[in-house]
């Protein structure tokens, strides 16, 4: 048996734990927490990794797929996001205001192409196409003047949205 990890603070109490991998397949511990991080564990050495922010709401469910290397959470606030774990970056795949119902479950299917969102009284299913979704966010975000989008920045500090 592995000797236990000890859960920073950012998790709180922990809501949903999954387990992932890394690229090299390294086995990964997923810890979701009442303060709306998703600590990253390495599970052989104990050592945290990295922390995930979703949102300031607690994280309530995670799934891992690990042929297309994604973490997808929703929150209390029935928010589903998907982090490409090469990036490290996230993609929200509903808002508060979309009306979902507060997600049972989340999992991945088709090697990663598709996310399963299962409520009270609806399933979902989203085709899983990181660039499409990377476009859908940034079109949000483009709208004139908002968010800075669009705002040049240094190389190696490019944000989520190209200029168009």
């Amino acid at each position: 048996a592995q000797p236990p990890m000890r859960l920073g603070a950012q998790s709180n109490r922990v809501h949903d734990l999954a387990f992932a991998a890394d690229a090299r397949a390294r086995p990964l511990l997923l810890a979701g927490g009442e303060a709306g991080v998703i600590e990253v564990w390495r599970v052989e050495t104990g050592e945290r990794m990295a922390v995930l922010r979703a949102d300031s709401r607690p994280v309530l469910q995670i799934a891992h797929s690990p042929a297309a290397l994604l973490i997808a959470a929703a929150d209390s606030s029935n928010v589903v996001r998907i982090w490409d774990i090469r990036a490290g970056q996230a993609t929200a795949l509903t808002r508060p205001e979309d009306g979902i119902d507060s997600p049972g479950f989340l999992a991945f299917g088709g090697n990663g192409a598709w996310l399963l969102n299962a409520g009270r009284t609806t399933v979902r299913v989203w085709d899983i196409d990181m660039e499409k979704l990377r476009d859908m966010a940034c079109a949000l975000l483009r709208k004139p003047g908002q968010h800075g989008a669009d705002v040049p920045r240094p190389p190696g500090q490019e944000g989520l949205c190209v200029p168009p």
